[in-house]
């Protein structure tokens, strides 16, 4: 009887330590394949990443040449207004207005970092600064965004009125290029308008409230500029640190 319990035991020991083994090993391999599941992931989330602050890089690039061809044109509107009557009564000087009031609202999404916050997989990026980065670029995005918003309510409230009281609104100028292929099927849809017998009021452009009118537009896309431009460089710095980043994956 002891001489078969001492047989036993050993293989009871034998037994019990394989089957711990066993545990350990699917326990281990559960892991080794999340944690691969988990770094495949991460890796498409980066590219994904990547995709979206190129786009983004667009156009912030695209949204600072606008505010600046506004500024620019907001200058000859005013430069005109000082000058004798004959030029306001221009194509050129309604054209300049027209490009004034080009509002334009940027498209600023970035999809993928917000599916990131609400899934909880920002934790995938363990790069702390390309994190940092990312916040603070978005919260600089949420800012022009508003901005941008500020300036098309701005508009309606102050400047429609005005607009449509002194000036043809069909002869502003709005499209810029007539030669352009959606211009032109544009025109086969709705045709082109007539020339209006109507000259730009010219008494409402000596006025004080026009001048402020374009000198606040002015200034309110001046604002604009450094938060673009503070964008567009911590999207360069984004984009260079996720370059980075998805090079260390594939090697």
């Amino acid at each position: 009887m002891i001489h078969t319990q001492k047989i036993a035991l050993p293989r009871m020991l034998a037994e019990g330590t394989a089957i711990l083994g066993s545990i350990l090993l699917a326990f281990w391999i559960d892991a080794w394949w999340e944690n691969r599941e988990e770094r495949e992931l991460g890796y498409r989330y980066l590219v994904a990443l990547q995709e979206d602050f190129t786009i983004l890089d667009r156009e912030l690039k695209i949204q600072l040449e606008h505010a600046a061809s506004v500024m620019r044109n907001a200058e000859v509107v005013l430069t005109m207004a000082s000058g004798p009557d004959a030029e306001l009564l221009s194509d050129s000087f309604s054209r300049a207005v027209g490009a004034v009031y080009s509002i334009r609202q940027p498209n600023i999404a970035v999809p993928t970092y917000h599916d990131m916050i609400n899934s909880g997989n920002l934790r995938l990026i363990t790069n702390r600064e390309l994190r940092i980065r990312m916040a603070k670029l978005i919260e600089v995005l949420q800012y022009i965004d508003e901005q941008a918003a500020i300036i098309n309510k701005t508009y309606w409230t102050h400047h429609a009125a005005f607009m449509d009281a002194n000036f043809v609104v069909s002869e502003l100028g709005w499209f810029d290029d007539p030669t352009s292929e959606a211009a032109k099927e544009r025109y086969q849809i709705m045709g082109v308008l007539p020339k209006a017998p109507f000259d730009t009021e010219v008494s409402a452009v000596r006025t004080r409230q026009f001048w402020n009118l374009i000198y606040d537009w002015t200034t309110m896309y001046g604002d604009q500029l450094t938060p673009i431009i503070s964008a567009r460089d911590l999207g360069s710095e984004v984009l260079v640190i996720l370059d980075e980043e998805i090079q260390s994956f594939e090697q």
